[in-house]
């Protein structure tokens, strides 16, 4: 189980594609790839505070746990972080390449870095490709999270991987998603402070893939309102048969798009379970994981042509059957956003 230094932070970025999503989406038709062929870029800078409570935040407050039996300390930290999209779209307004976050993902509140292609064909389906590379800085874990009594050693964490989407399939309001994302830590040595065998640390191992597939409908209830209902199945194909999960949950989005307001929000619930008995713990890992995220922009603040103002807020509640996987995270920010 790897988990990201203050993890509340990565959906915050998805305010950098607001303006474009607030003006253009939630009509009962496809909206246009771009009013006009050409570039179009966005700048983002937030300013936002998140809190977490898990054992796998590699923050300093966290590096010491007394027992086994704890959910680790509760950090809280600001931030302060520019961002940037940037996107081409070709003259026939059917094929728009793009580097940064994506508008597929703002609604979802995720957060990827990524360089890409999308496809409008005449069938009305529109296809995306992307790739998203491992960044520095971004991911770091604890190289034993079972060490106690002493501090416990961060360790770098590289993701990396890909997605491909199909929307608008045929026309209909039915949307089909699949990602793939590879991990690996740097320096593994899970439970090597326990004192089990060399097999049992392998059952730890955090390393190898993650596919995940998205069955996403949406209902147009009035030009301005629409409802996304979305299913999704991921699959942790991780060496590791203790850290090897089958997660199934769902997700229920609002979106509301009026003058110079645009809200989004949405609720997700999943389930996971594991391949293999913990050997820490003498047991299989089972999670239930509830999620809210919202988003609300405001276009042209105090007569600001091209600026929009922003508000997050995310929460994500994770309870196990062990209590030391289980998690509580909090983000909130405000930004600004320029488009041109």
């Amino acid at each position: 189980m790897v988990q990201r230094s203050l993890i509340a932070f990565a959906v915050l970025s998805a305010l950098v594609a607001t303006p474009a999503l607030a003006e253009k989406d939630e009509k009962r038709k496809p909206p246009p790839l771009a009013e006009e062929p050409g570039w179009d870029f966005t700048i983002n800078l937030n300013a936002g505070v998140g809190r977490s409570t898990s054992q796998f935040n590699p923050e300093n407050e966290n590096a010491v746990t007394k027992d086994l039996n704890n959910s680790g300390t509760t950090t809280t930290k600001g931030v302060v972080f520019p961002l940037l999209r940037a996107a081409y779209t070709q003259q026939d307004l059917k094929t728009q390449w793009f580097l940064g976050n994506s508008l597929d993902n703002v609604s979802r509140g995720e957060f990827q870095l990524e360089a890409g292609v999308t496809r409008e064909f005449d069938s009305g389906t529109r296809a995306t490709f992307a790739l998203f590379p491992d960044l520095p800085f971004f991911g770091e874990t604890w190289a034993d999270p079972y060490l106690i009594d002493e501090a416990r050693e961060k360790t770098d964490v590289k993701n990396q991987g890909g997605r491909i989407a199909l929307d608008f399939i045929w026309g209909l309001p039915i949307n089909l998603k699949y990602g793939f994302a590879n991990t690996e830590v740097k320096k593994e040595i899970s439970g090597q402070s326990q004192g089990i065998t060399r097999s049992q640390q392998d059952l730890l191992v955090r390393d190898g893939n993650f596919h995940r597939v998205t069955l996403e409908g949406f209902v147009p209830l009035s030009k301005n309102l629409r409802l996304t209902p979305s299913l999704f199945y991921t699959r942790g194909d991780l060496k590791g048969k203790a850290m090897a999960s089958k997660e199934f949950g769902g997700r229920f989005a609002m979106n509301y798009n009026r003058n110079r307001h645009f809200l989004t929000a949405n609720i997700s619930y999943s389930q996971t379970s594991y391949d293999a008995s913990n050997p820490v713990f003498m047991q299989e890992q089972k999670d239930k994981k509830l999620g809210v995220f919202a988003l609300y922009a405001y276009k042209e603040p105090f007569g600001w042509k091209d600026f929009s103002m922003n508000l997050i807020v995310a929460w994500s509640d994770t309870r196990s059957n062990i209590v030391f996987y289980e998690s509580d995270v909090f983000a909130g920010a405000v930004g600004l956003t320029y488009r041109f």
